[in-house]
């Protein structure tokens, strides 16, 4: 997940989604997966699904806030979010 992340930061330009295939390409873990009810626990789903939701937020807040440096921080960035 770390690569995934540091790759958004350093090629900014490039679509989440090709960044997540090509992660997975290299044989990394599929970072959109969202797990598989019939076959996982629910907290293992429950975390796969978190995870999908968190890499385009990650994604989008390098995309809003790389250019300025980083002047809000991703915790209060992410709480727009929040529910």
């Amino acid at each position: 997940m770390y690569l995934t992340f540091y790759d958004f930061l350093r090629n900014p330009d490039v679509p989440v989604k090709d960044v997540i295939y090509r992660h997975f390409k290299l044989g990394g873990y599929f970072m959109a997966y969202q797990g598989d009810a019939g076959k996982e626990s629910a907290r293992s789903v429950e975390l796969a699904r978190e995870k999908a939701e968190m890499i385009p937020l990650v994604y989008r807040y390098i995309q809003e806030n790389q250019k300025k440096s980083f002047p809000v921080t991703w915790t209060k960035w992410k709480k727009q979010f929040e529910k």
